[in-house]
């Protein structure tokens, strides 16, 4: 089914979606706030690549966390405008109208939360960037990785089950 043909729903935020779009809010303010604080303490070469067990490998120029948090900035933007309009997003099954309210809630608490993690999976890297740069850390814990995919892959099969339940 053509996204077109999507019933136009309406569906105010649930309290749960605005407690997560002032979560990923908060993520954002503070990574930009952050490398604002840090940012004349910091060298000019800082760790720009770490290998699997989390040490650093490579370093770059400290512009590299500037990039880092208007990425986190421009992603904070996109989705939030992306999360306006759920009927173009991608559902594995059709949405009718009798199920678009309650597909579209959850498409958009899915965004939501995605969001709010990314922000501050984001803020933590730049946070432990600037750590490693002032020489206060040697680099990430190796489980960092593979706890942030665990997470993202839970919430990702979650939000994929509440869908099929409501479909």
């Amino acid at each position: 089914m053509r996204f077109n043909f999507r019933p136009a729903e309406y569906t105010p935020l649930s309290p749960l979606e605005k407690a997560l779009e002032i979560i990923a809010a908060a993520g954002v303010v503070l990574s930009v706030l952050l490398l604002a604080l840090r940012w004349s303490a910091l060298p000019a070469a800082i760790p720009s690549h770490f290998g699997l067990s989390g040490a650093p490998d490579a370093s770059g120029g400290k512009g590299m966390l500037a990039v880092m948090a208007a990425v986190n900035v421009v992603l904070y933007l996109l989705l939030t405008a992306l999360s306006r309009i759920p009927r173009l997003f991608n559902y594995p099954w059709p949405v009718t109208v009798e199920n678009a309210r309650r597909q579209y809630q959850i498409g958009r608490t899915a965004l939501s939360t995605m969001k709010a993690e990314f922000a501050w999976v984001l803020l933590y890297v730049e946070w432990q960037i600037i750590q490693i740069g002032l020489g206060k850390s040697q680099g990430f814990s190796f489980v960092f990785l593979p706890v942030v995919i665990f997470l993202q892959t839970v919430l990702f099969a979650y939000f994929i089950h509440l869908a099929y339940r409501e479909r």
